[in-house]
């Protein structure tokens, strides 16, 4: 299956349309489903740096480290926030759960964590 993306190789040069091979795991999987996957790992994967981070969070008792901590935790509050509707596209229908429910939830949460990671950062410098 041929996929076609649009690129440009620098903001000066006009972007042209590129096609890249894109081999399934079997027969029945198509690019959305490839995508849908890809996507499922992406947020996988932001979910278990900020559970490692903070798990390490309560369990180091250094005050720099600590702080260190809580502040790789801002930028991965800041690309969890990304991820609906930025980075990953949503449901088409604006009633449905995925835009109604699960963005801004997300998003919330999100700006959650990077305030109590901002407070204690602040906290932490203090301390040390």
């Amino acid at each position: 299956m041929t996929i076609e993306v649009l690129r440009r190789k620098s903001a000066a040069e006009k972007p042209r349309w590129e096609s890249w091979r894109y081999e399934p795991r079997d027969r029945s999987e198509t690019a959305a489903t490839a995508l849908t996957r890809l996507n499922e790992a992406l947020v996988a994967g932001v979910a278990a740096v900020l559970t490692a981070l903070a798990i390490m969070r309560l369990f180091v008792k250094d005050t720099k480290a600590r702080l260190g901590l809580s502040a790789a935790m801002i930028p991965a509050a800041l690309l969890s926030a990304l991820f609906p509707g930025r980075l990953i596209s949503l449901c088409m229908m604006p009633a449905m759960r995925c835009r109604a429910v699960m963005s801004p939830a997300v998003t919330v949460l999100s700006v959650l964590i990077i305030a109590a990671a901002g407070i204690d950062v602040a906290v932490q410098h203090k301390k040390g």
